[in-house]
């Protein structure tokens, strides 16, 4: 994805700047930094201060981070699906658990659950937003297939509601496919999840999933 290619770029660059440094003629000792001054840092050639600044306010968790930290816990709740549009309902239970990873930039959800007729449910997300881009980020899997789906989303503007949209490769079409996920907190420790998806006969959407959360526990951990 773009945003990994950004900040990996930036990585080298930060990386670099130490080894240009370390690769400069031995001969010519650095000129002493003035007392109470820092040395002055030598960048790559064709890098500025600038470009620097950036690529370190990049990497800051910020207000958005925040707002995700907010799912940080244990979750449970009953999941309703529905296979088709005007399909009786299925109900069953599920939880989740939501802990923040590489300091905080990352928040990783762990579900579990049970599919109707067909076994146990295990599906991991990982859920970022991108400072540079200005929106989220998210990649989904689960036990349900061997691909991932890879999604991008905004806030609403009372920070209430965060709808994702989402791409994955449909093994019936063979090909893209996406779909919505609209995530909604009514408090604190309540949410509700919607998903929609494409009917694969009419390709009109549907809501073909809503699960009902409560906060079990809350975790204040710091990002690992």
């Amino acid at each position: 994805m773009n945003k990994f290619a950004l900040i990996g770029s930036c990585a080298v660059a930060i990386a670099a700047t130490t080894a240009f440094v370390i690769a400069q003629d031995s001969k010519a000792p650095p000129a002493p930094a003035q007392q109470g001054q820092a040395p002055d840092m030598q960048l790559p050639p064709g890098m500025t201060e600038a470009d620097m600044m950036a690529c370190m306010a990049a990497a800051q968790p910020g207000e958005m981070h925040q707002w995700l930290a907010e799912d940080v816990g244990e979750w449970s709740g009953p999941s309703t699906m529905w296979s088709a549009p005007g399909a009786d309902p299925v109900v069953s239970n599920s939880s989740s658990t939501v802990a923040p990873i590489i300091g905080g930039r990352f928040f990783e959800c762990k579900v579990e659950g049970e599919m109707p007729g067909m076994g146990p449910f295990e599906g991991r997300c990982i859920t970022g937003f991108d400072n540079v881009a200005g929106n989220f980020q998210v990649v989904w899997m689960d036990c349900m297939g061997t691909g991932m789906a890879i999604g991008t989303g905004e806030l609403s503007s009372d920070k209430k509601t965060l709808t994702i949209t989402y791409t994955y490769t449909c093994p019936m079409k063979k090909g893209p496919v996406t779909f919505r996920e609209v995530s909604t907190r009514t408090d604190a420790n309540h949410q509700t999840q919607q998903m929609w998806m494409p009917d694969p006969v009419t390709g009109k959407e549907f809501k073909m999933m809503e699960i009902s959360l409560t906060r079990q526990t809350k975790t204040a951990a710091a990002g690992r």
